[in-house]
């Protein structure tokens, strides 16, 4: 059986005052409260609360009507909803106060494995200055007695029932066998909702940079040749009828190409091979930072691809490298279009 070792201390006490106990697991922070305070021997009240410091969260009894939230750093947790397991587990200590008497710190020694279905007091340590506690041996008999656990389905009444029962002469506590804390009466503090958002909003950026970065891809001319072959690129460059292309490597003779096409006057006679549809079409791509185009619009754009003027990347998005952009701009002059327009109406 799971259980806790904890390290009872009343704060503001010199020398320390503390119980050393163990503590079952499977039970609600109302269990352990009724337990705490058999313990501690204090005032018995239902206005006890935890506090995970670390961990931003307090624990108490759900009252309809109260603010649940009392401090802008610390959720609510319903202390009759909430398996001590849940926390016991991963923090290392919390504070434990009774009421407006006493605060403990808790230490969260370690989880161990015990028969024992109850919590019992390995040890204790008084001061003269403070009361005198129950004898060790007959504080166990009492807590056997009142608190033995029995496992099985989960038991999320509130510590004003527990105790209730318990003056009816009908002890001992109900753990669960598999504990499952519910969670619809919790609520969050201001400053969980505001990390909340601020991670939510950290997200939301993080997403528009990974799609601006994929709509804003900036494609260069020698990359867009550095994936063609050697023979492609001497195809090209006989086309343009760049002299000793033959002996060239093949970065040097992307270099020679990219130089050649980039010429005003190159460009401008390789734009007035192109129909005004494909044009169009090359013109929407450049006017953007790029963007996936529909197949058609991919078709009229695979003689601009072979001569490097567009990008198109494996996902069939498209970009114009922003050198062709600068040079085209100087191109695209009235006198170019009207040069256009006439050769066109000419062939027709």
């Amino acid at each position: 059986m799971k259980t806790f070792q904890i390290k009872l201390a009343e704060k503001k006490t010199k020398p320390p005052v503390w119980k050393r106990c163990i503590v079952p697991g499977g039970i609600t922070f109302s269990q352990l409260a009724v337990i705490l305070e058999a313990i501690a021997e204090t005032e018995v009240s239902e206005q006890y609360e935890f506090e995970f410091y670390q961990a931003g969260i307090q624990l108490r009894e759900w009252r309809e009507g109260e603010q649940a939230v009392r401090r802008y750093n610390f959720d609510y947790w319903c202390s009759s909803d909430t398996y001590i397991d849940d926390l016991m587990g991963r923090e290392p200590w919390f504070t434990f106060r009774t009421g407006k008497e006493k605060e403990y710190r808790v230490t969260i020694e370690k989880c161990v494995t015990d028969e024992k279905p109850y919590p019992y007091i390995l040890k204790q340590k008084e001061s003269p200055d403070s009361r005198t506690w129950m004898d060790v041996e007959k504080a166990n008999q009492e807590l056997r007695g009142q608190f033995q656990v029995t496992y099985g389905d989960p038991d999320y009444r509130t510590f004003d029932e527990l105790k209730q029962e318990m003056k009816t002469g009908s002890f001992g506590l109900r753990g669960a066998e598999k504990p499952v804390s519910r969670t619809e009466r919790n609520e969050k503090s201001s400053e969980t909702k505001l990390r909340e958002f601020a991670d939510l909003l950290q997200k939301h950026l993080a997403e528009n940079r990974n799609a601006q970065e994929r709509y804003t891809r900036n494609p260069e001319m020698a990359e867009i040749m550095s994936s063609w072959t050697k023979e492609e690129l001497k195809s090209l460059a006989e086309d343009l009828e760049l002299k000793g292309y033959h002996s060239l490597k093949k970065d040097i003779l992307v270099g020679k190409i990219k130089e050649e096409l980039l010429k005003p006057s190159v460009m401008e006679r390789q734009m007035m091979m192109f129909s005004d549809e494909e044009i169009a079409a090359f013109e929407s791509v450049l006017k953007t930072t790029g963007y996936y185009p529909v197949r058609k619009d991919l078709e009229l754009l695979e003689g601009f691809y072979n001569l490097a003027y567009v990008g198109i990347y494996n996902d069939n998005f498209a970009a114009v490298p922003d050198e062709v952009k600068k040079i085209y701009k100087k191109v695209n002059t009235p006198k170019f279009r009207k040069k256009r327009k006439t050769e066109m109406l000419r062939e027709k």
